[in-house]
């Protein structure tokens, strides 16, 4: 053995001459490679101008003298280059990396320093880390503390969790040795969502957020906690305020005889309180009433009795300084609804506000009950009524409905539109005018209603536009034909004069005729029908052929007819009739009871009855418009529903539905 195992030192021999050279290049190696520092990892090709002493890594694909020694510790000694092999375990410092290299017996690898942080497959902190957990941290706590912008940051600490696209999830977990218990976050869409659970499988929604307007939304029930009950009132009270009112949300109260209260403390923007009355006496919320003080005095309108076992619903608004009411029982008349023991009391309440108030009362209590089923997000049903603002489906008999699509993000149910069909784009242009001619590529769907056929142009042309009906090999009818001024640039549309319903049955085309010349055309492999001049009669001779080229034509639907029933309700006794009350967009401009019908049953389906409707408002919510039926005998029962039909391919949206009974 003439080195040593580990450096490759050179032995001196016992006779050998001139020692000290084996001996110095001993020390040499041993300079090389003793607490090894090199200056980087990546050159492939010696610098130029090395120091005494300089040394480097040389990175895979070397050339010129360091040709052949990849991976090497090349070193700067006495004007020329000396080659270090490493072996499995040796470890450098990369003053370009910063950071600390270990060779594992075919390539350096990063074993410290700052930059040994970044790209980790994986990362544990107390624990081990494996997918999906690629940082996992097992801790009493974690800190996440910003760096102040004295010391070069914002001051500002934001964490974020951000997903791919809109209907994955990125969310916060929460659980109870590893079995879920809550989750917020954005979950399965881009609305703000909490969700709990009390087994880890089955899930409760408790709110939503929604990301565009900001409006929360409840699916379950609100509890309101901070319930204070006073002692009685034993007199009239100003700047009533009973020990704990101002952290209070509900306020119950009671009272020896009829009292008044001019007003309440505690208010602060924003803030709602809910008044009950649960004594036997009345108490009455007075109206602007000087005996309190300013900031503490109620803006009503008129003086609000809350009789016994009745409430009001309090919100303080900061900027007039006073209390106000948002819900409440109000009126005698508003109390003998609230308080109605059956169908019959209830309804004999809202006739006799009719009465008082008028129409419109009585249709805004109606639209109410629709603004609440979208407020929790589901339908509603109080004695003999149900209301359905669609934010979900559960309102909807779906096996008795049709061709309707439901948009719980905006609360509406609408006619489904068939999606359009279409040839693709042309590539090329060519002597195709001149000819009427078909793309059998595609065919217009069976059952569907067209509401035009569009066509590929990019130079301005006066066309003429068809369906073909094709009847057997090279045999077609031409059921529509309509002349159209393309103004070219793309695709251009031809509303048809009149939409075509195309039979559930057989093969319909769209087909066009253009003038002699150059025209928009498909690549080759085409499958087309073709007969020269623009033909619009029956039984029509065309060449069939494969391989070719033809036109861009499409084909747009209208809407289908939709039907929707809603859930049948079961009534408290038997019922015979019925009132429907819509929400719906107009743009379409519908005929009421033509493009817009609605039917009444009280016995279950068994039997419909038509009920005519009529305008009550063409500006509602959002400037949407408001019809409402006629009370309308039907069969009695005990099931009652109501079935809405859009019909002639009128796209009318539905919002809200409002049905009564009795």
């Amino acid at each position: 053995m003439t080195d040593t195992p580990n450096l490759g030192l050179p032995y001196i021999d016992g006779s050998q001459a001139q020692k000290h050279v084996t001996h110095n290049e001993a020390l040499r190696i041993l300079d090389a490679t003793i607490q090894i520092g090199v200056l980087d990892l990546t050159l492939t090709a010696p610098p130029s101008s090395p120091a005494e002493g300089e040394r480097h890594v040389v990175a895979s694909g070397a050339t010129g003298a360091w040709g052949g020694q990849d991976n090497t510790i090349a070193s700067w000694q006495d004007g020329a280059w000396a080659f270090l092999a490493p072996k499995t375990g040796w470890c450098i410092w990369s003053v370009a990396d910063s950071s600390l290299f270990v060779f594992d017996g075919a390539a350096w690898q990063s074993a410290g320093g700052p930059s040994a942080l970044d790209n980790l497959a994986h990362l544990g902190v107390n624990t081990a880390a494996s997918s999906p957990n690629l940082l996992s941290i097992q801790s009493n706590a974690a800190l996440f503390a910003a760096i102040d912008a004295a010391d070069g940051g914002t001051g500002d600490m934001r964490l974020q969790v951000s997903k791919e696209s809109s209907t994955n999830t990125a969310s916060i977990f929460f659980s109870d040795n590893f079995s879920g218990r809550a989750e917020f976050g954005l979950v399965g869409a881009d609305t703000f969502k909490l969700k709990v659970s009390s087994d880890g499988s089955t899930w409760t929604e408790a709110f939503n957020i929604d990301q565009a307007s900001g409006n929360l939304t409840l699916p379950r029930s609100l509890s309101l906690t901070g319930v204070i009950a006073p002692a009685q009132i034993t007199a009239d009270q100003n700047d009533y305020n009973p020990a704990g009112l101002a952290a209070a949300s509900v306020l119950q109260i009671s009272s020896n005889a009829a009292r008044n209260v001019s007003g309440l403390a505690g208010g602060a923007e924003g803030r709602c309180l809910t008044v009950i009355n649960v004594g036997s006496q009345p108490v009455t919320l007075l109206n602007e009433n000087a005996s309190s003080s300013a900031s503490n005095r109620l803006t009503l309108g008129a003086d609000l009795t809350i009789s016994a076992k009745q409430a009001a619903i309090l919100r303080y608004d900061g900027t007039a300084a006073r209390w106000q009411a948002i819900a409440g029982a109000g009126t005698a008349i508003g109390k003998a609804i609230l308080g109605a023991s059956d169908a019959s009391a209830a309804r004999a309440a809202l006739e006799l506000e009719t009465a008082v108030d008028g129409e419109v009362t009585r249709q805004n209590i109606l639209l109410n009950r629709i603004y609440q089923a979208k407020l929790f997000g589901g339908y509603r049903r109080v004695i003999n009524a149900f209301a359905d603002g669609y934010k979900a489906s559960d309102g909807i008999a779906a096996g008795s409905s049709s061709n309707y699509t439901i948009d719980t993000t905006n609360g509406l149910v609408k006619p489904t539109i068939p999606n359009a069909t279409s040839s693709a784009n042309p590539t090329q242009s060519l002597a195709n005018g001149g000819l009427t001619m078909i793309d059998r590529g595609w065919s217009i769907a069976n059952g569907a209603t067209v509401k035009s056929i569009g066509l590929y142009l990019t130079s301005a042309k006066t066309v003429t536009v068809k369906i073909a009906q094709r009847v057997s090999a090279g045999s077609y009818n031409i059921v529509v034909s309509q002349s159209f001024s393309h103004p070219g640039g793309g695709w251009a549309d031809c509303v048809l004069s009149s939409p075509y319903s195309v039979l559930g049955s057989g093969s319909y085309y769209a087909a066009a005729w253009t003038p002699t010349g150059s025209v928009d055309s498909s690549a080759n492999g085409a499958t087309r029908s073709y007969v020269s001049g623009d033909v619009t009669s029956s039984s029509v001779a065309m060449t069939e052929d494969a391989g070719q080229t033809t036109l861009g034509l499409r084909a747009l639907y209208a809407s289908s007819n939709m039907t929707v029933v809603t859930t049948a309700q079961t009534a408290d006794s038997s019922v015979s009739n019925g009132c429907v009350l819509l929400e719906y967009d107009a743009s379409a401009s519908p005929t009421l009871n033509t493009d817009l019908t609605v039917e009444v049953t009280c016995d279950g389906g068994s039997h419909w009855t038509s009920a005519a409707l009529s305008g009550v408002s063409a500006h509602s919510q959002s400037g949407r418009a408001v019809a409402e039926t006629v009370d309308q005998s039907c069969t009695a029962g005990t099931s009652f529903a109501a079935r809405i039909k859009t019909l002639t391919n009128k796209n009318i949206p539905i919002y809200g539905t409002s049905l009564t009974v009795h």
